[in-house]
């Protein structure tokens, strides 16, 4: 019986990854807003993991705009593993071309210490969102839309650029 079901199986296994391979994923990808929701929609489809939908996402939609993906453990102090180490928070931190471009002088550890100051320390599910300013190369503030997920074993976290802050110019008034 589990014979039989495994035969049916990888011929659609097969499909779905090729699928995911050669351009369908790209091109519903590109069409799509840049939320976990509809990550989880394009998983689905194309019968891949989350983390490897995320990282695939992230390297295609951000080849023109900036865009960053993490695979960590929970971002939460008090839900993080013994064995966390700080230095090192991430198992993958994913950036899209144009982030990293852009964005080199960017740690994973300062990224993800971003992400733990919205997160909650639910044990599945989503985690929280939140805006947050990140600092390109030439010192100019950007706002990104951060949200994260927890499945019970990784983090998985998406960034998406939105615009750039404002500058603020002060001036000195003159005193008569």
């Amino acid at each position: 019986m589990i014979a039989t079901i495994r035969s049916k199986l990888k011929p659609t296994m097969r499909l779905s990854q090729l699928l995911f391979l050669q351009g369908r994923f790209g091109d519903e990808a590109l069409d799509l807003a840049p939320t976990l929701d509809n990550l989880k929609e394009l998983k689905g489809a194309f019968g891949n993991t989350f983390s490897t939908t995320l990282y695939r996402f992230v390297e295609l939609r951000g080849r023109e705009v900036p865009m960053v993906g993490m695979i960590s453990a929970h971002p939460h102090r008090s839900r993080r593993p013994a064995n966390f180490d700080p230095a090192k928070p991430c198992r993958h931190f994913i950036q899209s071309p144009a982030f990293a471009e852009r964005f080199s002088r960017q740690s994973e550890v300062e990224v993800f210490q971003t992400i733990a100051s919205y997160c909650g320390s639910q044990g599945g599910g989503p985690l929280g969102e939140s805006e947050l300013i990140l600092t390109d190369d030439n010192g100019a503030q950007h706002r990104f839309f951060f949200e994260t997920f927890f499945n019970r074993y990784d983090a998985l976290t998406l960034g998406s650029y939105l615009q750039p802050e404002p500058t603020k110019v002060y001036s000195s008034a003159s005193i008569s």
